[in-house]
């Protein structure tokens, strides 16, 4: 599961929980990457997060991951587990 950059690159996607708890009322997070330039997070939020939280989050996330990739914010009662029964906070969807 390593973040495909839009050139073709790969990279070890680091995201931390403590990070999305410092900017959102987060209590979990899954990066899903559908395609190299567009990311969806999952998250499981306490409360809505803000407008201002939400582009907060996606400042953090871009500057983290070094590159300006398209955001979708989804939100979920619980993030499950994949089926080894490990939890993802990062899926590469990216074909190849």
């Amino acid at each position: 599961n390593m973040l495909v950059l839009p050139g073709g690159g790969r990279i070890w996607p680091v995201l931390e929980g403590a990070l999305f708890s410092e900017v959102a009322p987060v209590s979990q997070f899954q990066v899903v990457q559908h395609a190299p330039s567009e990311l969806e997070v999952r998250l499981v939020v306490t409360r809505p997060p803000t407008d201002a939280e939400e582009a907060a989050l996606r400042a953090m996330i871009c500057h983290h991951l070094e590159h300006e990739f398209a955001i979708a914010f989804t939100y979920h009662p619980a993030l499950g587990r994949g089926p080894g029964g490990k939890y993802e906070d990062f899926v590469c969807r990216v074909p190849g």
